[in-house]
């Protein structure tokens, strides 16, 4: 608060006592100021505000808060805990869960203890509805072979739920129509469960659904009808494999939705396929893989057992093989690596397959990539096979390969070997380095005191001001600027005297003249003298001008 103008600024909620006073504190007075938060709180609500609930059963309330982005602070109390349970819903702490345990009503009370604000729900808890037998949702489907349905079954009466945990149990009359999963569970405080079946082939059937363990059974029968589904295939009407290769299958679907039910065999054993799944469209797709042996051989795909559409195979070998390998002398140093060089017949042909190796591999190595490197000096074979795409109807060329000792490095510049010692200076030498220039090569800088040629020091003379050592060359410049030469005020250049004119310490505030000097005009220089006729007497006016009397002692 401002204490001179009164102005009262909020800086968080609460309530304060403003006090005015007056200066001679004769007169005061009060005032409470409230400050509400800008999120505070205006409405607090339950919805529902009344619920009904049966026994056994599970519900929630979720308190209102208007604004919705309101800062507050919930409590949730309840009125008789043995009828009903209730538990803050960990994801939302403005919703409460509740399980009816006993008849009767129950008030539940939400508080913000921030603001204070209350609301109330009022909870009816009835009896449970006891469970008499379970019944179909519907009582039929129709269904295309492929095709799957869910079936449902309810406790009866309404409202009540079946056995917790129980196990529904599906009698089919025919399981060749329609198939199913299996028995369900229908867990804890459920009034339906359910299960999926699946049409296996055209024709009709019943199905009774028990409470395991049980005498309750649904009231009446579930009709299943199952009519055959029209499954056309987009396909070649034959493929062709390479021996021991593999190729793609794509097969069109429709309808779409029976993709994920084609299967696929083949007829013959000269074959082998793999589903690689389904795509866009209702694609199935699928790897085809050959053996060694060609012929002929016959995808069969099915959908549900039910053929839908064939494909023929045909493998056989259409890939070039070699003719012949001329390999050429390989020569290389030891620890050198070089590319053996071979031409192939027919020549220009793709999808050739290639292994290369050395009768000795203590005089030369070679890698997959036919790179050969030596090893030590000496003579050996190469070998250089060739075989068509399939691995098959290889052929193979041999060639020498002779390794030789590696020339010895020398020195760039000295031209020493480097397994021996470099000349006298040279400069490659790392041995050859001046422990105080750093210098390689037996060099040095000028300024090197380990330098035999280091230029002679220049001559020094002594300054006459300050006795200190300069090069005679620049005696003459140093005496013009030493400090300690005389100055014509008696004291030195670095230590004037008062008054002196050279002095850059001693200027004039009025005139800027350095020295202790003056201009004529300036009022402060003891020698001042005012324009002649002084007389400043203005018309109606007795005062006397009069220049400053000069110092009675002026400076000399």
């Amino acid at each position: 608060m401002d204490k001179h103008t009164g102005l009262v600024t909020a800086v968080g909620p609460g309530e304060a006592v403003v006090t005015a006073m007056a200066d001679d504190g004769g007169y005061a007075a009060s005032v409470k100021i409230t400050v509400k938060s800008k999120d505070s709180l205006q409405y607090l609500g339950l919805d529902p505000e009344a619920l009904s609930m049966q026994m056994g059963k599970e519900d929630r309330i979720t308190a209102v808060v208007t604004p919705e982005g309101a800062q507050v602070d919930l409590e949730w109390s309840v009125s008789d805990s043995s009828k009903l349970y209730t538990a803050v819903s960990k994801s939302n702490n403005k919703a409460l869960n509740l399980q009816a345990l006993a008849e009767g009503t129950v008030t539940v009370t939400v508080t913000d203890k921030i603001s204070g604000k209350q609301a109330s729900c009022e909870v009816t808890i009835h009896p449970a509805t006891q469970i008499t037998g379970i019944t179909f949702r519907n009582n039929s489907s129709t269904i295309a072979t492929g095709e799957v349905c869910t079936v449902e079954v309810a406790a009866t009466p309404e409202g009540a739920k079946l056995p917790d945990n129980a196990v529904i149990e599906w009698i089919l009359e025919d399981g060749t129509i329609v198939t199913a999963k299996g028995e369900t569970s229908a867990g804890k405080n459920a009034t339906r469960a359910s299960n999926t079946f699946t049409g296996a082939k055209a024709g009709t059937t019943r199905m009774y659904a028990r409470i395991k363990g049980t005498d309750m059974e649904t009231d009446g029968y579930y009709t299943f009808t199952v009519t055959s589904t029209q499954v056309s295939l987009t396909l070649p009407e034959s493929i062709t494999v390479q021996p021991n290769g593999s190729v793609a299958l794509a097969v069109g679907v429709n309808p779409p939705e029976q993709a994920q039910n084609l299967q696929a065999t083949s007829k013959g054993s000269l074959i082998s396929i793999e589903s690689n799944g389904i795509t866009g469209g209702g694609t199935a797709n699928f790897t085809v893989t050959a053996g060694s042996k060609t012929g002929e051989d016959t995808i069969i795909f099915t959908i549900n057992g039910s053929e839908v559409g064939r494909c023929k195979v045909v493998v056989k070998s259409d890939v070039a093989a070699p003719q012949s390998v001329t390999v050429s002398p390989v020569s290389t140093e030891v620890g050198l690596t070089v590319d053996v060089q071979f031409e192939v017949t027919p020549s220009g042909q793709n999808g050739f397959q290639y292994s290369y190796s050395v009768d000795d591999t203590r005089v030369a190595t070679v890698n997959g990539n036919g790179q050969v490197t030596g090893v030590s000096a000496g003579k050996t074979k190469i070998t250089v096979t060739v075989a068509d795409a399939n691995g098959k109807n290889a052929v193979s060329g041999t060639a020498n390969v002779t390794v030789t000792a590696a020339a010895p490095q020398v020195c760039s510049e000295c031209k020493q070997p480097l397994t021996g010692k470099h000349t006298p200076g040279c400069s490659l030498d790392p041995t050859q380095v001046c422990s105080e220039c750093k210098t390689p090569g037996g060099k040095h800088t000028d300024t090197c005191s380990k330098n035999p040629n280091k230029p002679a020091e220049p001559e020094t003379v002594e300054c006459e001001y300050c006795e200190e050592k300069v090069g005679k060359n620049d005696i003459e410049q140093h005496k013009k600027e030493c400090p300690a030469r005389p100055c014509d005020c008696g004291g030195t250049y670095s230590s004037h005297n008062p008054g002196c004119t050279v002095d850059p310490a001693q200027i004039c505030s009025e005139c800027n003249i350095p020295g202790g000097g003056h201009t004529d005009a300036c009022t402060k220089n003891p020698n001042y003298k005012p324009p002649e006729g002084g007389d400043n007497t203005q018309d109606g006016d007795d005062t006397q001008g009069s220049a400053e009397a000069p110092p009675a002692n002026p400076p000399a």
